[in-house]
């Protein structure tokens, strides 16, 4: 089960784009690597689908694009982070803050674990 596997070092897939990246990780000697697959024993879940902006439709991938743009110009103010946590977009948007789950849904699944 991948779950009992520790201590193993793992490349997010997008992470190699040429060859200089694949002799990299070819001197860390990974324990496998998981291209275009998603591994899954119920408790961690490892996705390596390889061209994931390839999966959904075009305007969808311009929607999602925008959004973000979107985000960051409301988050980024006078060119510094603003982690505004009265503000309900940016709470909202946040799983964790100074080492904490604030996002409630998120805790709740974590608890059940």
């Amino acid at each position: 089960q991948i779950s009992e596997i520790e201590n193993v070092n793992v490349i997010a897939s997008g992470g190699i784009s040429n060859i200089e990246d694949f002799l990299k990780v070819k001197e860390l000697n990974p324990f496998g690597v998981i291209l275009g697959k998603a591994l899954s024993d119920n408790q961690v879940t490892i996705d390596g689908t390889s061209n994931i902006p390839a999966t959904m439709p075009v305007h969808a991938s311009e929607l999602y694009s925008k959004n973000i743009a979107a985000f960051l110009i409301y988050i980024i103010q006078d060119g510094k982070l603003n982690l505004d946590l009265e503000d309900e977009i940016i709470a909202g948007s946040m799983f964790t803050h100074g080492g904490e789950i604030t996002h409630e849904p998120t805790k709740t699944a974590i608890k059940d674990i």
